[in-house]
């Protein structure tokens, strides 16, 4: 549970807002960005690449927009369990 909290903790603290979150839950999974759980190196590591990040979920969610007709954000795959 402490990996959950520490994601979660992170997320929150990179963006307020749902598609932000989204985003960056997303760059972790895909291998966007390399987590060391130092929270502070994290946010970093996380900020830097804040933009390049929020350009590249929003072109696979319009990627996948197209392919379904629908507006859908990629399955997460990050399970905090």
């Amino acid at each position: 549970m402490m990996l959950a909290d520490y994601l979660l903790r992170l997320l929150t603290l990179c963006s307020e807002e749902r598609f932000g979150q989204d985003a960056i839950e997303w760059a972790i999974v895909s291998g966007w960005v390399n987590l060391s759980y130092d929270q502070n190196a994290d946010l970093h590591a996380i900020m830097d690449r804040y933009d390049d990040i929020i350009e590249a979920y929003q072109r696979v969610c319009r990627d996948l927009e197209g392919q379904t007709g629908s507006v859908q954000q990629p399955e997460q795959q990050l399970q905090l369990t």
